[in-house]
């Protein structure tokens, strides 16, 4: 029975370091900067303020990169907030997933925003997952992720 247990185990830990190197190497690239970031005037600024909301036990083990026109921002954890502060005009917003230091093998979430001199906006990111089925010990689930911009009313109440 040891044997067995052994055996199984064995084969347990080599099929899930597998499946982590094939996702390691099917795993989307990380968006590319066109160019550095403008820096911004501060008599002329923009502020924008991007909130990742609570993801529960599941979305604790991720750390989502926050980009902004392909240069990455900072890592935001569960419940983390970041304040950033850019010249008016248009940006693409995007997050992505890393597990590890990899990145996860779906399409990052990203979100286009046109910001306007001396004005402040606050985007959020919130990730949902749910089991669909359990299938035995294997478990299909389903992520569901949303980044937008949000009235400041609203940002104050998640801050």
């Amino acid at each position: 029975m040891t044997q067995s247990f052994s055996d199984s185990l064995r084969r347990t830990l080599a099929l899930s370091a597998g499946c982590l190197l094939l996702l390691a190497g099917c795993a989307a690239p990380r968006p590319k900067a066109s160019a550095p970031l403008p820096v911004a005037d501060p008599a002329n600024a923009s502020t924008l303020y991007v909130y990742r909301a609570s993801d529960g036990a599941h979305g604790a083990a991720l750390r989502f990169n926050l980009y902004v026109d392909g240069n990455r921002i900072r890592t935001l954890g569960s419940s983390q907030s970041h304040k950033i502060d850019l010249p008016p005009g248009r940006y693409e917003l995007v997050v992505q997933g890393e597990l590890l230091g990899v990145p996860e093998p779906i399409k990052p979430t990203s979100l286009q925003v046109t910001l306007e001199a001396k004005q402040e906006y606050s985007a959020r990111f919130s990730t949902r997952t749910s089991i669909t089925a359990i299938v035995g010990t294997a478990v299909a689930s389903r992520t569901d992720r949303y980044l937008g911009l949000v009235s400041r009313e609203a940002w104050q109440e998640l801050r």
